[in-house]
This record gives structure tokens, C-alpha cells and sequence, in this order.
């Protein structure tokens, strides 16, 4: 979140402008809650803001001092011109540097000029918004207009929450609306703790009978409710506590009591000496603060390059750029059902149950122990709200447990309806427009108990299907890397050019949300010709991936829930494996076109190369061939296309010349 951004409030800014010299000065910001519905920006330019929300319309607005009342007029009437519907609801608010306790004559044309088009001020020209060592006056104005809207009451927050140690004071306004809006469900933090009390966890473990009766009587979803309850009973809850800056200590907290006392002397007395006093130690707990600031970050540079001494990589290393969304949550929404529900069904293919399935050994408390020390810690928690650290302390109380509704997960080939839901949470990818979907990178967080089991089966399968996975997939593959891939490849090259004293063709290809868009009745197939379909394993798999639900959360609000019926599960232990299985058919597609072109993938990534151009090109279109049979679509209309040959002799150091040639068709 950035420094402009309020917790909880999706924001709309236009920064202030800094001069030659002073401080920046204008800069306009509207926060806007969920529940008034998804805000479109209509404008947005110096020292104004137009915002349209589902039933009104606000205008936030800054007035230089000294403005002419002919450019205010102008920047009014361009304002207003921007609201499409004249019977709209209009608020329009902000330091409009216009006295209403002493108007004068700009003042009483700006007021004049607005009652004339039906809007209401809410100011009472009694109660002062600016304070200064020589004076106050009440410029921070909101008006109104629609007959629809009205004013509840305006206060200034003397006493709020956010420290008034500044000449303007915050104003606060309440209107109602009499047309009632449609709301959007409220992201809610978790308040769990990491930490469980053991003690009160162990006298939980008498309802493991019900839990136990429910798995009996293949009652998945009340056996998971049950274990979910004694979990959630033993855990500590965290207290909402305020934490400071690291450089924020007792001395800043003393100063900035002393200069909130003289604001409250200062605001009640109105003497001039008292807003003197209050004026100098405001003065003197500022400038204590960006001292306090300034000396930490020389702390901090000092203790960074201490530590580059041992390791380098500490003094470079890029930090993470945090940065709020601008897209809207019905955007998000639209987004993601277009990627994860492309054909818009329910489910992506009909369930089948058998009674006559392959023996399989039964998961045990030892693999279930497996999977939980392997967890790690400091992660996120899924929709239950359970974390890595829950599983790892209550492991030796319900691992027995979780045995018993893993197998009888694999043995009815069904799961818990709770464990299909998921949320994603997105993540700026650095680079791209903010308020377009594509640049940020969607982070699904699933319930950590399902990736437990998730992560069994995972050990499974690899075991039955890793030998028929060919070699030219490094991806997700134990021993095996994209150092691995690099070296093969570079090998290929120095061959080539040392040997055959020739150029090297080669093509870079990536996929366009390859794990997304993964065909599951394919998928399914493919996975039943490796290991059968009557495996418990395949059947299992194809009942997870039936469908699954989706809910985004952009930290304000969430979505409605998502039907997933392609691509595999984001951020499942099971997802790698299994899209290595939907593609281990492509080598041998490649290779009825051309048997010498080289191949190395790392899961959606991969590189075709060969000394001859035409062999590359038949590789290439059969490459095509192949991600159109299978729903998935390669990057950019063509891959570009990589040569490479010796260098000259002059040079001392082998090295390779890498030329970009023309793109295949």
C-alpha cells in the first residue's frame, strides 16, 4: 500500500505540485468505501477530481489563494459539464481558499454562483477549518446538490484519531441518501494468532468421536466442520494493536502530546499568544521528527553496509514495491471468470462414481507428519484461516485424524466442499498501467489442511508417472533446473559452431497463462492413460478438479464467487505435476515433424533450436499445431527467432554473437 493509501478505502489522487521553492502545495485525494458502490473516475487533473459513483457523482477540488474569480467560474462550469445527468447528486467539497465568515466579494459571487445551480452549502460559518498564528477562517467547504441527498451533520475531528497537528482541520460530513445501494461484501481481516494453546486443544480432542462418526458415514463436510471447531477453539486470537515507527520513540511521543495540548488551548482561546506557543511547537515536533527519521535511515545504511561485507547481494538488493490497485473490484470480477471460465459452465465435466477402483496402500500418519514438516512457516492462510504454524503445533493431537479424512477422501474419491474455495489476492508485477488487470499477478490461497492432502497425492503420482515424463522437461522435476536446461543447451550451440561450423537456429517460446488455461477434460485423459482410470488417484484428481470456487480480494472488498472449470488449482502442491503431465505430449507431437530439432521446456517455457532453418520451422508449426488441439495460446502473434555463430578470431574470449533474425510464420 502506498504512503497516499488509507487501509480499507479504494483512492483516487491528484498529487500536489512542488515549486521552485517551499513545500508542494494543491494535491486533491478521494477515499471512497466499498459500500457506495464501484467509484469510475470521470477526471482527474491539477487540483481536481470528478469520481461517479452508482448513484451520485463527487467533485474534490483545490482553489489556489489569489485565484481569479473568472478562472474559478471556468473550473466550476468544467466540473459540472463532466456530470452526464443533470438530476445526478453532486458533493462537492475541498479547500476552496473562499471565506465564508468574512466573504468578500469573490466569495459571495462563488456562493451566489452555486445557489443559483441548486447547491447547498453544509459549512457553518461559525466553525473555523484554518488555524494560524495570525487568525482563523472557514475556506474548507462541502456543498451539495439532488434532491435525494441531505446532510446528516458536520463536525470538525478535534478530538479524532488522526493527529490534528496541522492549520487545516479535518471536517467530516454525514449525508444520507435516500435511494438505497446495492453493497459489496467487506474484506475482514484474520484475527488468528499462529499460536495454539495446546492444553485447551487436548480437551477438544473428546469431540474427535463426532468427527470420527462423520468420516464413517462418508460425511465429509461435517467430519472437516468438526476438526475445524476444535482447531479454531485452541487458537489465540491477535489483539488489534497501533505500532509506531522503529524511529518513533518517547521523545517524539512527549513533543507531540506538548503540541497537541497547546493546539487545544490555542483552538479554545483563540489569543493570539497561545497560537504563537502552538505554532512553535508544532514547528519544533516536526522538525524532531524528520531528525529522528533522518538519523535512522543513516543507522540503517550503516548497519547495511556492515553487513555487505559478508554478503554482497544485501547492498543491492532491490526492495519490494508495494502499490495499491486502481482496478475495480467488478473489473477483477469480469477479469478472472474470463480466464478461469472460459466456457461458462458450472462444472467442467460430469462427475463419475465407481465402486470398482484399484487397491491402493492408505495414506498414513507418517506421510501426513511428512507433509507437515515440510510446510513453511510465515505464509498465508487459506479462506478457513488456519496457518502453517496450527498445522505444525497440533500435528502430534490430529495428524491420527487427518489420516483417517485423507483416506476416506481417496477412498470415496470426493472432498470436502469447503477445501474448493479459494481467494486470490493480487500482486503489481512492477511493470504495466495500474489499473489493467494483466499487470498484476493473482496469488490463490487455498486451506492449508487441503494442501496437506494435495501434497500426498502429489508424491504419489511423481512416483508413477515421473519415468514417463520424457527428459526434455526440467521443470518441476527433483535434480533438475534451468541451470540444467542452460548448460544442454549452451552445449548445443558449442557443438554446433565447433563441429559443424554452422549457425544455431533457435526459438524462445512462453505460453499465455499456459497453467490457466489447461484443458481438465484433457488433462484428466492424459492422466488416465498414465496411470489408469480406475487409480483412486486419477479419480480423485478428476473429482478436485471439477470445479472449484473463486473468490478475489483486493484488501477493501471481495467478489462474488468465481466458477473455475479450466487450468489447474493456483498455488496447489498438485498444479507442477499435473501440467507437466498435460504437456509431456508435445515432445513427441514435435518430433513426428522433426526428428533433430532440439527441445528443452522448463514447465511453461520452452526453447526449440537446430542448426537448419527448415527443420526449426516444421518444429515450430507443429509446436502451433499442438497448443491449438489444446486450448493454449503462445505468447505474442509470432516468437521471435535467435541465431548464433562464431566470433571473430581477434577476440581472445569464446563468447557467442546472438543476432536477432526475422520472426518464423
Amino acid at each position: 500500500m502506498k504512503p497516499t493509501d488509507i487501509e480499507g478505502f479504494y483512492s483516487i489522487h491528484s498529487l500536489a505540485r512542488k515549486s521552485a521553492e517551499g513545500r508542494p502545495s494543491g494535491g486533491v485525494s478521494i477515499f471512497c468505501k466499498p459500500r457506495i458502490g464501484p467509484m469510475k473516475t470521470l477526471c482527474t487533473e491539477e487540483n481536481l477530481i470528478i469520481a461517479k459513483a452508482t448513484k451520485f457523482t463527487i467533485i474534490g477540488i483545490y482553489i489556489r489563494p489569489n485565484t481569479e474569480i473568472e478562472d474559478i467560474m471556468e473550473l466550476l462550469t468544467f466540473s459540472f459539464r463532466k456530470v452526464t445527468n443533470p438530476k445526478e447528486s453532486i458533493i462537492l467539497a475541498g479547500d476552496m481558499n473562499c471565506r465564508i465568515d468574512k466573504p468578500d466579494m469573490k466569495c459571495k459571487a462563488i456562493l451566489a454562483f452555486l445557489k443559483d445551480i441548486n447547491f447547498k452549502i453544509t459549512n457553518d460559518p461559525t466553525r473555523k477549518t484554518y488555524f494560524a498564528h495570525n487568525g482563523s477562517s472557514t475556506i474548507d467547504l462541502a456543498f451539495h446538490k439532488g434532491d435525494n441527498i441531505e446532510t446528516l451533520e458536520q463536525k470538525g475531528l478535534w478530538t479524532s484519531q488522526i493527529t490534528p497537528l496541522r492549520k487545516h482541520i479535518p471536517i467530516q460530513t454525514k449525508f444520507s441518501l435516500k435511494t438505497p445501494q446495492k453493497t459489496i461484501s467487506k474484506h475482514v481481516k484474520n484475527t488468528m494468532s499462529r499460536d495454539i494453546n495446546i492444553a485447551a486443544l487436548e480437551r477438544e480432542l473428546g469431540k474427535a468421536t463426532e468427527a470420527e462418526q462423520g468420516i464413517k458415514e462418508n460425511d465429509l463436510n461435517t467430519a472437516l466442520t468438526t476438526i475445524n471447531k476444535m482447531l479454531e477453539t485452541s487458537i489465540t486470537h491477535k489483539q488489534n494493536t497501533r505500532k509506531a515507527q522503529p524511529w518513533f520513540d518517547k521523545e517524539c511521543y512527549a513533543e507531540r502530546q506538548t503540541a497537541l495540548n497547546a493546539l487545544h488551548i490555542a483552538k479554545m482561546t483563540l489569543e493570539p499568544e497561545d497560537l504563537r506557543v502552538y505554532g512553535e511547537k508544532r514547528r519544533y515536533y516536526k522538525n524532531l521528527l524528520k531528525q529522528k527519521h533522518t538519523q535512522y535511515i543513516e543507522k540503517e545504511g550503516e548497519r547495511i553496509a556492515e553487513e555487505a561485507i559478508n554478503d554482497p547481494y544485501v547492498a543491492i538488493r532491490p526492495r519490494r514495491t508495494s502499490r495499491s490497485s486502481n482496478v475495480e473490484i467488478g473489473t477483477w470480477e469480469t477479469h478472472f471468470t474470463n480466464i478461469l471460465n472460459s466456457t461458462g459452465q458450472q462444472v467442467a465435466y460430469e462427475i463419475e462414481c465407481s465402486n470398482q477402483l484399484e487397491a491402493i496402500s492408505p495414506i498414513t500418519k507418517i506421510e501426513v507428519m511428512d507433509a507437515i514438516k515440510i510446510t513453511k512457516c510465515k505464509k498465508a492462510a487459506g479462506p478457513d484461516g488456519f496457518y502453517n504454524e496450527h498445522l505444525k503445533e497440533s500435528a502430534q493431537c490430529l495428524a491420527e485424524l487427518w489420516s483417517k479424512l485423507f483416506n476416506k477422501c481417496l477412498e470415496s474419491g470426493n472432498i470436502p466442499e469447503e477445501w474448493r474455495k479459494s481467494t486470490i489476492k493480487t500482486l503489481y508485477k512492477g511493470k504495466g498501467e495500474t489499473n489493467d488487470p494483466n499487470s498484476y499477478r493473482g496469488i490463490a490461497l487455498e486451506s492449508n489442511i487441503f494442501k496437506l492432502l494435495t501434497r500426498i497425492l502429489t508424491n504419489r503420482i511423481i512416483e508413477k508417472v515421473n519415468p514417463k515424463i520424457l527428459e526434455e522437461q526440467f521443470g518441476f522435476r527433483r535434480g533438475r533446473g534451468t541451470l540444467h536446461a542452460i548448460q544442454n543447451l549452451l552445449n548445443d550451440i558449442e557443438e554446433t559452431q565447433r563441429f559443424r561450423k554452422g549457425k544455431f537456429y533457435a526459438v524462445f517460446i512462453d505460453y499465455t497463462k499456459a497453467f490457466d488455461l489447461i484443458d481438465r477434460n484433457k488433462l484428466i485423459s492424459k492422466l488416465q492413460n498414465m496411470i489408469g482410470n480406475l487409480n483412486p488417484l486419477t479419480v480423485i484428481v478428476k473429482n478436485i478438479l471439477a470445479y472449484n470456487q473463486i473468490t478475489i480480494d483486493d484488501a477493501i472488498c471481495k467478489t462474488k464467487e468465481i466458477t473455475q472449470t479450466n487450468g489447474v488449482l493456483q498455488g496447489d502442491p498438485l498444479s507442477p505435476i499435473l501440467f507437466n503431465i498435460a504437456t509431456a505430449d508435445v515432445i513427441a507431437a514435435i518430433r513426428e515433424k522433426s526428428k533433430d530439432a532440439v527441445i528443452y521446456m522448463y514447465a511453461d517455457d520452452m526453447v526449440l533450436g537446430s542448426p537448419n532453418k527448415e527443420e526449426l520451422q516444421h518444429a515450430f508449426s507443429a509446436l502451433v499445431e499442438w497448443a491449438g488441439n489444446n486450448s493454449l495460446k503462445i505468447t505474442g502473434q509470432k516468437p521471435n527467432r535467435w541465431s548464433s555463430g562464431r566470433v571473430d578470431a581477434q577476440q581472445q574470449t569464446t563468447t557467442y554473437n546472438m543476432k536477432r533474425r526475422t520472426k518464423l510464420k
